[in-house]
């Protein structure tokens, strides 16, 4: 049985709607005894010129004005730091430069990123990852080939940076029978980094998922 609520019918419709009431019961098969029901909610209803009181949300007006908030003096615009935060990224693009070990270069990004002042590097950022994506096919022969915490790392920054990284860099932590090694508990960090790498997972890719199930119980 079709039913029609009437309660949404906004007032100023129903004295309109009310004339419609019959052909709208023909057309949708509405009994006899459901037609009555709607007409005597419209009988009920409140008259079409009857103004609605809404309740006001009592809000509060800004005390700042606009204009005050714009002639408000900003101390750290002036030319003394501007030229200091110069000096500061300065500095910054020379630790990116002076950093030789892939970790100790992928740590400073990841550092930038967590600061959330690593837009002011992207070139320098792009370079340095552009090398250690190049060396990724090379990665059976690295020496921090069980570190799980470096590896992560380095998955989720070219990873978020835009390259293409194979899940399978986590397969060498995994045991016989396909799961992840009970050894990876005591590895706190190395854990986190994979718990926040497994969310950069496109679909289809069962190891992150896996990944995700595992460090979710541990952290």
């Amino acid at each position: 049985m079709a039913i029609i609520n009437v309660n949404i019918v906004k007032p100023i419709y129903v004295c309109t709607f009310k004339r419609q009431i019959p052909k709208i019961c023909v057309a949708l098969g509405t009994t006899a005894a459901a037609a009555n029901a709607i007409q005597y909610s419209f009988h009920t209803t409140k008259p079409c010129n009857q103004i609605v009181i809404r309740r006001s949300g009592n809000y509060k007006p800004p005390k700042w004005e606009f204009d005050y908030i714009q002639s408000l003096k900003i101390e750290h615009a002036g030319e003394r730091y501007a030229t200091r935060a110069s000096e500061l990224k300065m500095q910054v693009k020379m630790m990116l430069d002076e950093a030789v070990e892939p970790l100790d270069q992928l740590e400073l990004i990841d550092n930038l990123q967590r600061l959330g002042i690593s837009y002011h590097f992207e070139n320098e950022i792009k370079q340095i990852l552009s090398v250690i994506n190049r060396k990724y096919s090379k990665i059976d022969q690295d020496s921090k080939i069980n570190d799980l915490y470096a590896t992560a790392l380095e998955f989720r920054l070219l990873r978020q940076h835009g390259f293409n990284v194979s899940e399978e860099i986590f397969d060498r932590f995994k045991n016989e029978k396909g799961e992840f090694k009970s050894s990876l508990c005591d590895d706190a960090k190395g854990l986190l980094q994979l718990y926040e790498s497994s969310f950069l997972s496109i679909e289809g890719e069962t190891t992150l998922e896996m990944a995700t199930e595992f460090t979710s119980c541990m952290i």
